[in-house]
């Protein structure tokens, strides 16, 4: 027994997987696997949008109601993501993976065949249960199949487009199949996760577990501040940012987590070890990627909202309208892993951030009666180019040095250190991107609403000075009127567009602190 091994068994503790990747079996299967799956559970954040409509007729749900079919996913997905990245650790990251994935299949079946709000609610809390555990686990895995080097790089590049693409192809499939009825959605998840819980044991293979023991009050505290944080973001964009349930949330939600990062400061084995965000290129990265799914994340949900509200698309139309959005990020992000060895980390993420802005910035211009080539198609490719773009240096700056720290922390047990360390910086990362995307909808939806009242407000006086002016009469302004919501609601969205492109920009400026190095996972 090799004195590492020794010293592994006598401390109780596991080394990880082999660092050159060769406890996989087939790489190129096992990444299509967990990149299937990473699709699947960010896609179904989104996918039921374009279906709410239909589900308000049939289960009788109110505005409250609605909004919860998408936040009770969000909120159990990015509030029990650190705990999930722990899970995976104790017991296996594979194991941690299939029961995931087969915990969000169950689930995914209770929602479609959900008769009341109350059973699609616990059903869609179930399905973020499920991917809080499979996301970590995905991206960890991801990370020990690949030695760092420009391989590693183009598997996180697929994963990295499978994330970004996500939102966007969740409306896809939400409105091609959204004329078959709002439950396909979700039987289609139950076929994807049986059939990624059917393979995944062929072409993955199980990462060691530790036998250190579990982190409990760093999984309790981490789970309440995370989710508390998560709440008031996703309440302040249904009840806005001065409301008392928002405030208390934020204020419990960041007193909780600083409590949890003493907690963990203190711990031998903690669930999230502070070298993870002490490594200044990774904080960098962290930072880029809140305000980049803050902008992204805001912005699909917003142009869904418009091409179904403002220019009347059926929910078919609105999926294939959105096609070319995923398909542009994953063409992009296959470029990204492509310039990698050629271009600083930086220059690629900044070249991404300055495309999204301005495709939001483009978006910025939709009008009323806007036809969708060019005014919606050309600007969307922009930003999915851009996001593409920036998505894959951030995850690989994010998931790399870990191998550095790891031997700085542990010495001859670096390996296992290296291992953790994947795992963690793989929760935080899926966190981070939840967070923006909560933090970016809500501030964005306070941008949209002060921009659609002021609008209507204008609109009101302006219809009434040219009635009291002998202009238009009664009835003439009556009937214009009617038509006045849809310009309201084009300047909100368009409004929220141009503050995303804003956010975009900063991120940009952000992404130029990045590390100088070729963006080779690890280095």
């Amino acid at each position: 027994m090799s004195t590492a091994a020794a010293r592994n068994e006598h401390d109780g503790r596991e080394a990880g997987p082999p660092a050159d990747g060769s406890g996989h079996r087939r790489r190129g299967p096992a990444l299509l696997v967990l990149s299937a799956a990473q699709l699947l559970v960010v896609l179904t954040a989104t996918s039921p949008s374009i279906a709410l409509p239909a589900l308000r007729a049939d289960l009788d749900l109110g505005e409250s109601g609605l909004s919860w079919v998408l936040n009770a996913y969000t909120l159990a997905f990015a509030g029990l993501l650190l705990l999930g990245g722990h899970v995976g650790d104790l017991v296996g990251r594979r194991k941690a993976f299939v029961t995931g994935v087969g915990v969000f299949a169950v689930a995914s079946l209770a929602a479609a065949l959900a008769q009341s709000e109350g059973q699609l609610l616990v059903a869609r809390a179930l399905q973020g249960v499920g991917a809080a555990v499979v996301s970590p686990a995905a991206l960890a895995l991801v990370a020990d199949a690949y030695p760092r080097g420009p391989g590693r790089t183009r598997a996180f590049a697929v994963f990295a487009a499978m994330t970004a693409a996500g939102a966007p192809a969740g409306l896809v499939l939400g409105g091609a199949l959204g004329e078959a009825g709002w439950r396909w959605p979700f039987l289609v998840a139950v076929a994807a996760g049986l059939l990624i819980v059917a393979a995944a044991p062929y072409v993955v293979a199980e990462s060691r577990p530790r036998s250190a023991p579990a982190d409990v009050p760093g999984a309790v505290a981490g789970t309440v501040g995370l989710g508390a944080v998560v709440y008031g973001l996703l309440n302040a964009a249904a009840d806005g940012w001065g409301s008392g349930e928002t405030v208390a949330a934020l204020a419990v939600g960041v007193l909780v987590l600083i409590v949890f990062l003493g907690v963990e400061n203190r711990r031998a084995h903690p669930l999230l070890p502070l070298r993870v965000l002490a490594r200044r290129g990774r904080s960098v990265a962290y930072a880029v990627v809140l305000t980049v799914w803050a902008a992204l994340t805001a912005t699909v949900f917003f142009l869904g909202l418009y091409v179904q509200r403002v220019l009347g698309y059926e929910p078919l139309e609105a999926g294939l309208a959105f096609l070319p959005f995923p398909v542009g990020i994953v063409v992009a992000a296959q470029l990204a892993a492509v310039l990698a060895p050629r271009l600083a980390p930086r220059a690629i993420a900044a070249l991404g951030g300055a495309l999204a802005a301005g495709g939001l910035m483009w978006l910025a211009q939709l009008e009323l009666d806007s036809a969708y080539v060019p005014a919606l198609l050309l600007p969307m490719l922009v930003l999915s180019l851009g996001a593409g773009l920036v998505a894959v240096p951030l995850t690989v700056t994010a998931m790399a040095g870990t191998e550095d720290s790891g031997r700085a922390e542990a010495g001859d047990d670096q390996g296992r250190a290296e291992s953790e360390d994947d795992a963690a910086a793989a929760a935080v990362l899926t966190a981070v991107q939840q967070v923006g995307g909560a933090l970016g909808l809500a501030a964005l939806t306070a941008v949209s609403t002060a921009a659609f009242t002021d609008r209507m407000r204008d609109l009101g006086e302006t219809l009434q000075r040219q009635v009291d002016a002998g202009q238009l009469t009664g009835d003439q302004a009556d009937a214009l009127t009617v038509g006045l919501p849809l310009y309201g609601l084009t300047t909100g969205y368009t409004q929220a567009f141009a503050v995303a492109a804003l956010i975009a920009v900063g991120g940009t400026v952000a992404s130029l602190l990045l590390d100088r190095r070729a963006a080779e996972a690890g280095e």
